[in-house]
């Protein structure tokens, strides 16, 4: 009889303990999230019981957004992943060359060949020396005064850290040209990233780094991106000034 009672009681108290991790584990992470990172920043994620999600931030000057598909990994875990698969900006050598009587010179353009400002570049001088400066639309002219010869440069996006590794300038070149590629700039590369869901918040690892998101709200779907996902993302198109891209 001892027995029956003892096991009756243990029925009854174990789910107090049991019952709050598995409804974290078993409870669909699907609604609208948010998380708030300070005055100039905020983001938006929606988790959909159909399977895809959609992402949107904003801090400052950035602009970043996804949509794609979620899946469960157990635990109380998802990860998440962009589809289609975005393609990363990039920075290349447009072209080195020498100009007679002309100051050192440092253009960065687009494909079609718009100037983009903004753009922090670091020179190495065969005196040890070093200039840092950004470029503006018409790029950005050395004093003519200085002679001082280019060794190598590197070149930095800053806001959607978009980089070109220290490159050598060949000896006598001054008209130094780079061409900045879009693709599909502005779109987080969710590559099943890992998710942990505790039943109210999600913690998300991103490849810019770890975001809390509190669920505010309950919804089941998402909706479909109005481009098929075969057709590409247009990631050839220049952006325009009023995009949302920041480049520019």
């Amino acid at each position: 009889m001892r027995r029956g009672w003892t096991g009756l009681a243990l029925a009854l108290v174990a789910p107090l303990f049991l019952a709050h991790p598995v409804r974290a584990a078993e409870e669909s992470p699907a609604g609208l999230y948010r998380a708030q990172a300070g005055p100039d920043a905020a983001s938006h994620l929606l988790i959909g019981e159909d399977g895809r999600f959609g992402f949107e931030l904003i801090a400052g000057a950035l602009d970043l957004h996804a949509q794609g598909s979620w899946q469960r990994e157990g635990d109380g875990r998802i990860s998440l992943t962009t589809l289609p698969r975005p393609r990363a900006p990039e920075l290349a050598v447009g072209g080195m060359t020498r100009r007679e009587s002309e100051p050192l010179t440092v253009r960065v353009t687009l494909p079609g060949g718009r100037g983009v400002q903004g753009v922090d570049f670091r020179i190495g001088l065969e005196t040890g020396e070093t200039i840092e400066a950004y470029t503006q639309r018409d790029g950005w002219r050395n004093d003519p005064a200085d002679r001082r010869r280019p060794l190598w440069i590197e070149l930095e996006e800053p806001i959607h850290d978009i980089r070109l590794d220290r490159t050598a300038v060949p000896a006598g070149e001054n008209d130094l040209h780079f061409i900045l590629t879009p693709h599909d700039v502005g779109v987080m590369d969710f590559d099943r990233s890992p998710a942990e869901f505790d039943g109210e918040r999600l913690t998300v690892h991103s490849p810019r780094g770890s975001m809390t998101f509190r669920r505010v709200e309950r919804r089941p779907e998402v909706a479909q991106p109005e481009a098929d996902e075969e057709a590409g993302t247009g990631a050839e198109a220049e952006p325009s000034p009023g995009d949302g891209r920041r480049i520019r």
